[in-house]
């Protein structure tokens, strides 16, 4: 029974503290950051395009020389 107690404040202080901190993140404004990873995320889709052509590039150029 005295399991069951532990158990049951334990469950009591974190929804506890989980109604009282909820409110405070609700504020957070982040449409400015999700902006940002949106414009990061072209970005990076390039760099990744660049990357994969030149390696690409290279097996192709490998492939053809061997076959001459």
């Amino acid at each position: 029974m005295n399991n069951f107690f532990k158990r049951a404040s334990r469950v009591v202080l974190v929804v506890a503290g989980t109604v009282v901190t909820a409110p405070a993140f609700a504020a957070v404004d982040i449409t400015a950051a999700i902006a940002e990873l949106g414009e990061a995320q072209k970005a990076v889709g390039l760099i990744g395009i660049a990357a994969l052509s030149i390696a690409v590039g290279i097996k192709v150029f490998k492939w053809a020389q061997k076959a001459l």
